[in-house]
């Protein structure tokens, strides 16, 4: 300070060439919630948010980014009590008031010198203010065009008071005194600082339960753009500060503000910080405004040149499949291969030291910050816990060379035998005949089977039939349920039906000569039945034709029959 009098600076920053503009793209929330949704007056809010994973965020498509005084290089808390000061404000529920600022403000490049204050902690310069129901961002219904420190239903009318004050000519600040939640709920002290040069200040000295039902973010005119914080979710504590701003996002400054005497100098900290950034040449300017009257504003321009380097990572690491993979059979599943370097990762292949493991890509390039989906089979021929590796060759300086674990469990597969594998029968117009289709498992874990036939409706059971094991169906061939023959269908169709394990077609009474047969059974291609009350157990072959009769010592009074499969 080469002047008379004590010299009042203020320190900001701007991108010359907008490196958030490079950076940003269309970034899809890792939640959904309905849009337009919005609970009535005093309901609980169903909808949930996540909160977020770091103290920092953005950018927005304008390039708005956010950080919170929880993080390194983010905003000091420092409580600016405008409660003695500041003009109180007497808002009811769902109320607010349209304020003159002392400067024109611009947000997403549109000027304002005027702002709504709402009770239910935002603001706006649009139409709307007085929504109780806070909204995910962005959201297409009103309230747009807003600003909000703690959006959610809150109630002035039951307590608290609201006030505005401006300390200098390049500040604003609104302060939400002890406000109750609508119901029961609070109270809360929070407040919004807005700068002259679009910077804004988010404050929070007294906030109670329940935090997990608002809003923080900001939101321009028609919803086509937003910045959120955080939307019904844990995040909020006391004595955080959160600063959203359009500048540099690389480029900050420490001190923000300060007073050098006459004579006097202060140091200064210009931090470039190229976390995040892509490889190139960046430029801004650090802003400098002062109470100076000849050179009120001094532009410092600063440029920084970023190297490239590709970080090669992969998840899942390891890989392994959760559902057991017949042997003969395949299953895949995905691993990424993320790129946290800031110039592209190049791999030039990717290999299986176990043939059973393959995958579907082997030379791709992955862009800075971003990852590549690869598909892993997993294809076994032999039973067991098959293990595995798979490295990837890239450019990764440092991990030219980088390993997958992967592992899967093999187990035999079912293999169906139907006999007899061909049915051919010869009926004339309104007869009918059964043909028994025996179907076993011959493989080593369980088949589950269904059955069909083209041609008339089919009834078919599906079953599961164990290793070894066999069972029975009936194709019935029956001429009064056929259409006319055609020339697409010249023979007549075999219609399926299990409703019960065996039926017969033929007369059991005139064939074994017994009156009131009980009981019936199948058992390795024969017929069994029983006459009632009796010890007599009549055998038969598959065409009704009685082979034997015969009784079993001490077993009398037969009512039923019923194998046990052997």
């Amino acid at each position: 300070n080469n002047g008379a009098g004590p010299l009042e600076f203020t320190l900001d920053d701007e991108d010359v060439i907008t490196v958030a503009k490079v950076l940003r793209q269309t970034i899809e929330k890792p939640y959904q919630v309905p849009l337009g949704l919005n609970p009535a007056k005093g309901e609980p809010d169903t909808r949930h948010g996540l909160s977020p994973t770091e103290g920092m965020g953005g950018p927005d498509l304008f390039g708005h980014r956010w950080i919170d005084s929880d993080e390194p290089g983010g905003p000091t808390f420092n409580w600016i009590d405008i409660s003695g000061v500041g003009t109180p404000v007497s808002l009811g529920d769902d109320d607010f008031i349209e304020v003159t600022l002392p400067f024109t403000f611009s947000f997403y490049g549109v000027d304002h010198t005027l702002i709504k204050i709402s009770s239910n902690g935002y603001l706006t310069f649009g139409p709307d203010g007085t929504d109780f129901s806070n909204d995910p961002i962005p959201d297409p219904n009103d309230p747009n065009d807003f600003i909000a420190p703690f959006w959610d239903d809150l109630n002035p009318s039951q307590g608290g008071m609201i006030y505005y004050y401006s300390p200098d000519p390049n500040t604003f600040i609104v302060q939400w005194d002890q406000v109750p939640h609508f119901g029961s709920g609070g109270p809360y002290t929070f407040e919004a600082i807005l700068k002259s040069n679009g910077q804004m200040l988010f404050q929070y000295l007294d906030m109670n339960s329940p935090l997990e039902s608002a809003t923080i973010g900001i939101e321009n005119f028609d919803a086509s753009d937003g910045l959120e914080v955080v939307f019904n979710a844990p995040y909020m504590h006391n004595n955080l500060a959160i600063r959203i701003a359009a500048d540099s996002p690389w480029l900050s400054e420490n001190p923000t503000s300060g007073m050098v005497p006459p004579g006097g100098s202060m140091d200064v900290q210009i931090i470039a910080d190229a976390t995040g950034l892509l490889g190139g040449t960046y430029r801004a300017n650090v802003i400098i405004n002062s109470n100076d009257p000849v050179h009120p504003d001094t532009t410092m321009p600063v440029r920084l040149n970023v190297g490239g380097t590709p970080d090669i990572d992969v998840q899942p690491n390891p890989l392994v499949f959760p559902d057991p993979v017949f042997v003969g059979g395949a299953d895949s599943a995905m691993i990424y291969v993320r790129n946290l370097g800031n110039i592209d990762l190049n791999v030039s292949d990717i290999t299986s030291n176990n043939p059973a493991f393959s995958v579907n890509l082997t030379q791709f390039s992955v862009p800075p910050f971003d990852s590549v989906g690869v598909q892993v089979t997993f294809a076994p021929t032999s039973v067991g816990t098959i293990t595995g590796s798979l490295t990837i060759t890239s450019d990764d300086p440092d991990e030219p060379t980088f390993g997958v674990s992967v592992q899967g469990e093999a187990i035999p597969a079912p293999a169906i035998a139907v006999n007899p594998d061909t049915i051919d029968v010869d009926l004339i117009n309104g007869d009918s005949t059964d043909v028994l289709v025996q179907i076993s498992n011959v493989g080593g874990s369980d088949l589950t089977w269904s059955a069909s036939a083209t041609g008339n409706s089919v009834a078919v059971r599906p079953m599961t039939i164990k290793p070894g094991a066999g069972t029975a169906t009936r194709s019935r061939g029956d001429l009064r349920e056929m259409a006319p023959r055609t020339s697409e269908h010249p023979y007549p169709a075999l219609v399926i039906e299990a409703p019960f394990d065996l039926q017969f077609s033929f007369d059991v009474q005139a064939a074994s000569g017994a009156l009131g047969n009980a009981g019936s059974e199948y058992h390795n291609g024969e017929y069994f039945t029983t006459r009632w009350a009796s010890n007599l157990i009549h055998r038969y072959d598959l065409t009704g034709t009685l082979l034997e009769e015969f009784s079993i010592t001490g077993v009398t009074n037969l009512r039923d029959l019923a194998s046990d499969g052997t």
